[in-house]
């Protein structure tokens, strides 16, 4: 069974400027780290923890407005597989491992 949050990604976020005239994108690192954010927080309040990406794959951009939702769960091999959504449809997949300090 997965968790899931809404990703609040604000549709004036600075990150939209310049990415790209006219056709506004959410850069994937930003997109990236608002999910690992969420993640660290829910399943760690008041730790930092590190992550290392293990792989992530974006099928489509997320745009101002977007309603996005994050999806987890742990995998059998203690990684987080994750997946964000819009409208029900996947944009982005992957998974996170936490890094030794």
């Amino acid at each position: 069974m997965s968790d899931c949050a809404p990703i609040p990604i604000p549709a004036n976020h600075p990150a939209f400027n310049g990415h790209f005239p006219g056709r506004p994108i959410l850069p994937g690192v930003v997109l990236l780290d608002a999910a690992a954010r969420l993640i660290a927080s829910t399943l760690m309040p008041g730790a930092a923890p590190r992550w290392r990406v293990s792989r992530v794959k974006f099928f489509q951009p997320a745009l101002p407005g977007d309603r996005l939702t994050l999806h987890w769960e742990r995998t059998a091999s203690g990684d987080i597989g994750f997946w964000i959504e819009r409208a029900e449809q996947r944009i982005a997949s992957g998974s996170l491992r936490r890094a030794s300090e």
